[in-house]
């Protein structure tokens, strides 16, 4: 078999090159701020936030005004 020496510009007809629209990070940016409309109602409902919220609250208040002074006490709580 002898290879058959291409001309380019034949090459870019046949095969040619892909070229994208947008960038990798705006494509990300798309896609992400798709998925975050798309789900918005499933992570962003009341009930989610409010377990969110009171779980921040209930562990704050474990750890609010300790008295910790050293590396030790600190690994205690």
């Amino acid at each position: 078999m002898v290879s058959v020496p291409q001309d380019e510009a034949l090459k870019d007809k046949v095969c040619p090159q892909r070229q994208w629209g947008a960038r990798w990070d705006e494509q990300f940016s798309i896609l992400f701020w798709r998925g975050i409309k798309e789900r918005r109602h499933d992570y962003f409902s009341w009930l989610r936030i409010t377990q969110v919220l009171s779980t921040a609250i209930i562990l704050g208040l474990l750890w609010w005004q300790s008295d910790a002074k050293n590396p030790k006490d600190l690994q205690d709580q």
